[in-house]
């Protein structure tokens, strides 16, 4: 916010983060973090051009240019899946409520 005004924009800090210790990789852990004025898929497209290893994503659109023949591999968030789980026992009443519920309890979801 500047110091004249009232009005705010909103803007977007992007992070990327390597850490393959879990996995007894050599490289070092790292985080990068990149700044942009909007939330254009263009932004992160730019970012990983290049990259083809694994990206954890979240379910924003704006991901789905970086991945690809040849690009990145996509490991999607279990918290989006799951949601969508949520959305159609909502929606339908179906039996998988039971097994959603018991995933959020054992994770504890909201």
């Amino acid at each position: 916010m500047r110091a004249d005004t009232t009005e705010t924009k909103t803007a977007r800090l992007r992070s990327y983060v390597r850490d393959e210790r879990p996995c007894c990789g050599a490289a070092p852990p790292c985080a990068w973090y990149q700044f942009s004025v909007d939330r254009k898929g263009e932004r992160p497209a730019n970012h990983l051009a290049g990259y083809t290893a694994k990206v954890h994503a979240d379910g924003f659109a704006g991901f789905n240019g970086p991945f690809g023949l040849g690009k990145a591999d996509e490991q999607a968030c279990m918290v989006h899946v799951r949601r969508k789980f949520v959305y159609e026992v909502e929606r339908t009443g179906s039996p998988i409520a039971q097994t959603v519920s018991a995933v959020r309890k054992k994770h504890r979801l909201r």
